[in-house]
């Protein structure tokens, strides 16, 4: 289904990929190729968040999935030496491989209350070893450089400031967890930021730092990025 915070629409599961991989670690370091993923990101997101028909995607979020009984005996249970993290992304990989299609419907919504429960740095501690894990299950090669492709991103934005409004009439707010600015919530909203949901967003998630950007809806626009002090 379409998960939702409130206002702001949750952006599909990414696809955990070794190509994935370099390209957040290019844009860690170099603003151009940012700019292409960053981009790239937000326009096929807007495919999901505007459309009205079920479509096929290559991985799912596992906060709820929906699946008929006879799948799960054939295919089997979670691979339980996943904990917390890419026990779904396993399995569903599964599926992908026995031929079977994945399916997005965003007429389905679920409130997610996101990281209400997993947050802090032992569901850090915890994602990052089961993505470890899963990549040295699917991608015993490349899983021996991925601690390589980490660091911290050289694009530094300017605080939010307390009054700000861009003058147009319809714009898309992206609210990231990342300095990148995605994978974020995305709200279809006027020229002034939602500072209400904002707000709920930072005393929901103490300690969590985000990031706002804004873009033009269809055009991609980059409309600027900042940081939620």
């Amino acid at each position: 289904p379409q998960f939702t915070m409130g206002p702001w629409l949750f952006p599909a599961a990414d696809p955990q990929h070794p190509l994935g991989e370099v390209r957040t670690w290019l844009s860690l370091r170099w603003r151009f190729v940012w700019q292409r993923v960053w981009r790239s990101w937000v326009k096929n997101q807007e495919k999901l968040w505007q459309s009205e028909e079920p479509l096929a995607v290559t991985t799912l979020s596992g906060a709820l999935l929906a699946f008929e009984r006879r799948l799960w005996k054939a295919l089997g249970p979670f691979d339980e030496s996943f904990f917390l993290y890419f026990e779904e992304t396993d399995w569903l990989r599964r599926a992908r491989n026995k031929g079977l299609r994945l399916g997005y419907v965003p007429q389905a919504r679920v409130s997610h209350h996101w990281a209400h429960v997993a947050n802090g740095e032992w569901a850090r501690l915890h994602l990052a070893r089961s993505k470890n894990r899963y990549f040295r299950k699917h991608f015993p090669l490349f899983s021996l450089f991925l601690p390589l492709f980490g660091g911290h991103c050289k694009h530094f934005w300017p605080d939010l400031p307390a009054q700000l409004i861009l003058p147009f009439t319809r714009v898309l707010w992206l609210l990231s967890p990342s300095p990148l600015g995605f994978p974020a919530a995305g709200y279809y909203g006027g020229g002034v930021p939602p500072w209400t949901s904002l707000a709920e967003a930072r005393a929901a998630h103490p300690g969590q730092p985000f990031w706002l950007g804004a873009t033009r809806p269809g055009g991609v626009t980059f409309l600027g990025m900042w940081r939620l002090g």
